[in-house]
């Protein structure tokens, strides 16, 4: 199981050589995205991802940050079909995971009306709009699902509009807490030890969240800071220092297009 960084930051500054936090999981021949920030589908390109083995996406939020490079990626996906023109392969079945549906209608009406009504070529987009539970099972990756606080508490019955995630596959798990403002809302994905927790760092201080780290024992083999500011950015040291010396662990603070094999 391989997972690369397309993206890594978080917030809207731009920084050299960082797009916004994207991550794909390549296993069993799938490639399984979560989240899609600007340009991803370039940077999949260039870290030699076969976007056509897409099996699945999965969006944290729907803020711009998490989503924003989406429909270039379809268009890429669907642009790639054309040219490589691949019949006899049949249409292939990608599922998009999404926790609030309102921005999805525009995003595919602009598609769509681009294409003439006719956007999907050479695959099949199952959407589904998930919450607390189970968002993919599909006998290869499991993906679990925890709302988090980054985008506010809903109102009266309406949805939870952030989520966190946890990801399983080959006896591997990585635990994913996209945007957050308190690692504390990734608890409940934290009960069972994981391989790599990959924590935003955009919305609260690294010590904040090492100290809440250590409060909690949580149990995991890689500590990975995502969603980095760029504050981070300009002083990945500081954070890695931060890290040992609460946690004693050496953090890792990826490129973007870093490539890990767990």
């Amino acid at each position: 199981m391989d997972l690369v960084f397309h993206g890594t930051l978080g917030g809207s500054v731009a920084v050299a050589e960082r797009r916004h936090a994207c991550f794909t999981i390549e296993t069993d021949g799938g490639v399984y995205w979560f989240d899609v920030g600007e340009d991803a589908s370039r940077a999949a390109h260039l870290a030699g991802v076969d976007i056509l083995s897409t099996r699945a996406i999965t969006l944290s939020s729907m803020c711009m940050n998490s989503m924003g490079g989406l429909p270039r990626l379809l268009w890429a996906i669907r642009h790639e079909n054309m040219l490589r023109n691949e019949s006899d392969r049949g249409d292939s079945l990608i599922r998009l995971a999404i926790p609030f549906a309102p921005p999805w209608s525009g995003l595919i009406e602009m598609l769509e009306g681009a294409t003439g009504n006719h956007f999907a070529n050479g695959f099949v987009l199952e959407v589904e709009k998930y919450g607390d539970g189970i968002v993919l099972d599909d006998g290869t990756m499991k993906v679990r699902a925890c709302h988090n606080s980054y985008m506010g508490a809903p109102y009266m019955h309406r949805d939870w509009k952030s989520y966190s995630v946890r990801a399983e596959g080959e006896g591997k798990s990585v635990v994913y807490s996209g945007n957050m403002h308190d690692v504390s809302d990734l608890f409940p994905l934290l009960e069972e030890p994981c391989d790599i927790l990959m924590v935003g760092t955009s919305h609260q201080p690294v010590a904040d969240i090492c100290m809440k780290l250590k409060e909690r024992k949580a149990e995991f083999g890689k500590l990975v800071f995502n969603n980095l500011s760029a504050e981070i950015v300009g002083n990945p040291g500081h954070a890695k220092e931060t890290a040992m010396s609460i946690l004693g662990v050496d953090a890792l603070i990826p490129d973007d297009g870093e490539r890990i094999t767990l």
